[in-house]
Parts: structure tokens; sequence; C-alpha cells
């Protein structure tokens, strides 16, 4: 009945149950114990209950090992992180263990360094050693891997998560970072703004490129002046946003709204304005980008653009799955998609 195991304790041998016992003591078919024991909602209460029942009673353990050697369905799926502190990585890697649940795949989290791209090459090498069938890439690891050719090196389908814009042979979930940009900063100026500063993302961050993209369109389209002295470097962190607005703020004639590339800048931008006793919004506008926790925790509350990293997360993994199947049967691979945005108005822009 299947691989023989040894009783560390009794020295005795005992044969390990497979599903197929499971299946046949529960009364389901393969498929259905498969269902139940990868989480997915296809298996009715009455099935679910049976098979975890004849598990129990059998002691069933999956073995995972051989599935995937054999060519299974189970994934093992690389992520890679680059600061597990931001919440972008941490509610994209909810989203990608929501669908793992669902996926019945394994997940295995690696840390890089993009400044390192020596580190980073090894991180792939260390991954596909691991037996994984794909991985997930964020921004600026996902830019850095799509310019180098590593993935051919390794031959590892991948997706990227989040990146600015379309990367060449890197299907993608992300978001319209251009026009979300451009119609958060085109909300300012409707609101009467006409000195508006930005402070943007890190240098080969494909996505703080195409919100300064955005900024740059909406100021044209509203034939305002791109003052370059109004254009700020940042890190999207909250001392980088602190540290921008010091500057932009201590210009004259002085800027009368800022957009913060991300929210972490955008509380920068707020705690500066406080302590220079700039109100916000009276004196100043501050937009933010992202929508996480923090904007509804700052005040005044943050108006920001709303991207469900979330659901990104879950998407990249889905879009990931499709791509491994894709190259498994010889079909074109599937292309990026996009995860819808929002602006979200809250107190820290001027009312009409």
């Amino acid at each position: 009945m299947g691989d023989k195991r040894q009783d560390e304790r009794s020295g005795r041998s005992h044969a390990r149950a497979t599903i197929a016992d499971v299946a046949k003591l529960a009364g389901v078919s393969s498929m259905t114990v498969s269902n139940v024991l990868n989480q997915r909602p296809k298996a009715g209460a009455n099935a679910r209950a049976a098979v975890l029942a004849a598990v129990e009673q059998l002691g069933y353990v999956p073995n995972r090992e051989a599935k995937r050697l054999a060519g299974a369905q189970t994934l093992r799926v690389g992520i890679f992180y680059t600061d597990a502190a931001t919440a972008f990585v941490g509610t994209v890697l909810v989203g990608a263990l929501n669908a793992s649940v669902e996926m019945g795949a394994e997940i295995v989290v690696e840390r890089a360094d993009p400044a390192d791209p020596a580190a980073l090459r090894a991180s792939l090498q260390r991954l596909q050693r691991t037996g994984v069938n794909g991985i997930l890439l964020p921004p600026p690891i996902a830019e850095l891997v799509a310019r180098s050719g590593w993935l051919r090196e390794i031959d590892l389908p991948a997706v990227a998560v989040g990146p600015g814009a379309a990367l060449p042979g890197l299907p993608a979930a992300r978001c319209d970072e251009r026009q979300a940009a451009y119609d958060i900063t085109r909300l300012l100026i409707a609101r009467g703004h006409r000195r508006i500063g930005i402070v943007g993302g890190p240098e080969g961050h494909s996505a703080a490129a195409m919100r300064l993209e955005g900024y740059r369109g909406a100021m044209a389209d509203a034939a305002l002046p791109i003052d370059p002295d109004r254009i700020e470097p940042g890190d999207f962190t909250f001392q980088g946003g602190a540290d921008a607005a010091a500057r932009l703020l201590g210009r004259s004639p002085r800027v009368d709204a800022i957009f913060a590339t991300n929210d972490a800048s955008a509380c920068g931008v707020l705690a500066t304005a406080h302590r220079l006793g700039i109100a916000v919004p009276d004196a100043l506008s501050v937009v933010g980008y992202d929508d996480t926790p923090v904007a509804r925790q700052v005040w005044p509350a943050l108006t920001t653009v709303r991207q469900d990293t979330t659901t990104m997360g879950r998407i990249a993994m889905t879009l990931l799955a499709d791509l491994i199947a894709a190259r498994r049967a010889g079909r074109e691979p599937p292309g990026d998609q996009l995860v819808p945005y929002a602006v979200i108005e809250r107190g820290s822009i001027r009312s009409e």
C-alpha cells in the first residue's frame, strides 16, 4: 500500500497511506481528496468532513516531494522582497499567500538587495536549486532582473509585481502608475493649486519614474510650468519625505501643494509642515500614493491613490501559475494584468 517508512520509536515498518486509500475510505474520488487537502472550494461540506476523518484515521501525510518530481499540480513559488517592513511588501505577500492556499502552492521567501547585483544573481540561482517552479519579483528587483538576462540562465518562469510599466519578457500584475499620478495631480490643480511640488522615489524604480511622468503630464496639460526647483528626489521613506519637504518649503515662492509619491514620504511632508507651522490643508495641500494604513492614521488624514496591493499579490500568483502552465503546454505566455486604482480624498487637501 504505497511507500514504506520506518517508525523511529518502535523500529517497525508501516505502509504509508496514499491519496487513493483516503478516497476509498471516504467514499469519494481522488480529485475530491485533492480539493479538500489543497483547500479548494470545490468540495461540499459532507465530502470535506469524510475526507478529513479518513486522513485522521489513516494518518495520511501528503508526499509533496514526490508530487513535485512527478510534475503534479503543486507549485513551489519563490518570492523576493527588499524590505519586509514596508506596507507594499506586506500586503503583496498577504495576497500571494492567500492565493497559494487556494492553489495548494508552497511559498519560499528570499530577501535580496537590488544595490548588490551579484548577491541578487546568487539568490536567483539559490532559489532555482531549491526546486521552485517560478518566482515573483517586486520593484526594483523586477526591473534589474528584466535587464540582466539572468532569467534565461536559470530558465524559470517569472512575474513582476507592481512595476511602473511593462517590462520586456516579464508579465506583470501592476497598476497604471502614470495615469494614477496624473489623476491625483489634476485633483490638486482642480482645487486651485498652481505651485505644486513633488517628492519622487528611488532612482531606478520604474513606479517612481511613472508617477513623476504622470505629474509632469498633468502640469503640462494644464499649461502650468514644470519648475525643476519643485521636483525633489526621494527614497520612499518618512525621513526622505521630511527632508525633501524642508527643501521645497524653504524656497520662494513657496509651493502651495506637494505630491509625495508614496504614503511614507507624504507623512514626512506632513511632519515638516507641522514643524514649520504651515497649516495643512489651509496653507498647503499634501497628497500621497498607495493608501497604506498610515494614510488613515495621520492628521489630517491623507488624500492618496489607493492601489489594492493585496489583490495585486493574488493576481501575480495566478498569473505565474498561468505562465507555468503555458510554458508546459507550449502556449503563448499571458500578458500584463492591470489592477484598478482610485483616488481617495481625505482631509489633507483643500476643499472645493
